[in-house]
């Protein structure tokens, strides 16, 4: 499966390869524009969820503060507040843990193609490959391998080969630079030390990404290049600068024309009728699930247990007819 997707991602960059010029760092460059716009939707979930959440925090921490010492509470409150404002705390997840394959798929299809293999490696590669899936290679897949190396030898700027680190490592600093510029971006003005704390913890992941790609492949680190700078006009046009003008205040200033999004009125059905998604479903069994157990611990019963029949209430007795005398 995993060759398979590989494999996938190869076809993907012959085929933005064969676009002229035929430069394999163009291809690189088109092949990230195509994958950035497939994920735009949930790109801009992402981003939106976020910058919610961020705007949520201050009352999150009055939540916290006014049911410190009762959980169950707690957790129904922000049950509440997410869903008066429309807001997942699920939503960002996805995006983020699909760009790790797709980054690993990708390295593995650049480093495949800027290399020429030897026969035996095509040999095994492709019968492995046909192992997997239960069928016998053929001469077309066989031949197929042998575009392995397209990239080899194709150089681009002042990058010798995709497959080589960068001699310069301009790469590597740009791609920490743009990935510092996309934080600052993200993060919106906040008073409270424990937050603010937070947002300096998250200044060492440029300094990792430089690390990372100081003797890294030219390839997949122009990839994450084209990444960061992409993400860096989609949240431009999403959230602004945000407190990126805190460093630059030569910036100028955007006002978004989009409407602000107004909170939903609290609903007066019961919450089983208005929770959808199976986030709110989950809560709501765990809500359950602790007052039942609240509820046998404390030796009460539950509404509708444990009521004898003398104690439910009895009709009055029905009036007897009386006779009438002809």
């Amino acid at each position: 499966m995993w060759n398979g997707f590989v494999l996938a991602l190869e076809a993907a960059l012959k085929f933005f390869y064969d676009i002229p010029p035929h430069n394999a760092g163009v291809a690189i460059i088109f092949f990230t524009i195509a994958m950035k716009i497939l994920m735009l939707p949930l790109s801009i979930s992402q981003m939106r969820s976020a910058r919610e959440m961020q705007k949520l925090q201050p009352k999150v921490r009055e939540l916290q503060k006014k049911y410190a010492k009762d959980r169950e509470k707690l957790n129904q409150e922000m049950m509440r507040l997410y869903r008066e404002h429309g807001v997942n705390p699920t939503a960002g997840c996805l995006p983020s843990l699909l760009q790790i394959p797709i980054f690993f798929g990708v390295y593995y299809a650049i480093l495949n193609l800027s290399r020429v293999p030897t026969l035996g490696s095509l040999v095994g590669r492709w019968a492995g490959l046909s192992f997997a899936l239960g069928t016998a290679p053929t001469e077309a897949q066989f031949l197929a391998g042998l575009t392995k190396g397209l990239f080899a030898d194709k150089p681009f700027l002042w990058l010798p080969n995709m497959g080589s680190p960068d001699p310069w490592h301009l790469l590597p600093i740009l791609a920490g630079l743009l990935q510092l510029v996309q934080q600052r971006m993200m993060t919106q003005k906040d008073s409270d030390p424990q937050q603010q704390a937070m947002n300096n913890a998250m200044m060492f992941m440029p300094l990792m990404i430089v690390f990372i790609g100081w003797n890294f492949p030219a390839g997949p680190v122009l990839y994450w290049v084209m990444q960061s700078l992409l993400s860096v006009v989609q949240q431009y046009y999403t959230s602004g600068w945000g407190a990126l003008r805190d460093w630059l205040p030569f910036l100028p200033e955007r006002k978004a024309p989009k409407k602000e999004r107004k909170p939903r009125p609290a609903p007066e059905t019961s919450q089983a009728e208005t929770r959808s998604g199976w986030f709110w479903r989950m809560m709501e069994r765990a809500s359950a699930l602790q007052e039942e157990r609240k509820a046998r611990f404390e030796g009460t019963s539950l509404p509708g247990e444990g009521q004898s029949p003398q104690e439910a209430p009895s009709l009055p007795p029905a009036p007897e007819k009386r006779r009438s005398r002809r």
